[in-house]
């Protein structure tokens, strides 16, 4: 850490009424915990999409039948989209905190 972390850290710990050390090894310990949580979160968001897509190709007749597709696939592609960017922030940050713990808890204490 440099001498403007440290004194972050230092002056974080000092409000709580702890040490800088302890504080650091509890912020580097919940970054596994958040990536676990992201790790879950990003899982449930993909089995969702799947889901979606697999309803999408199942029904993709009956929908052809009735002829109100346009609208169908553009809503399930602007929420794929949305997923998608979720997705990649969620697997981004649990990606950062499972191979640099040190990292995640550093931008947490900056921002």
């Amino acid at each position: 850490m440099n001498e403007q972390t440290q004194t972050l850290v230092k002056e974080l710990a000092a409000q709580f009424g702890t040490t800088a050390e302890h504080l650091w090894g509890v912020l580097v310990k919940q970054a596994l915990l958040t990536g676990i949580g992201n790790s879950f979160a990003f899982c449930a968001l993909l089995v969702i999409a799947l889901s979606g897509f697999v309803y999408i190709k199942v029904n993709t007749v009956e929908f052809d039948k009735k002829g109100d597709t346009e609208g169908f696939y553009f809503l399930w592609g602007l929420m794929a989209f949305i997923a998608a960017i979720i997705m990649l922030k969620l697997g981004k940050e649990a990606v950062t905190c499972f191979i640099n713990p040190e990292y995640w808890a550093l931008q947490q204490l900056l921002q």
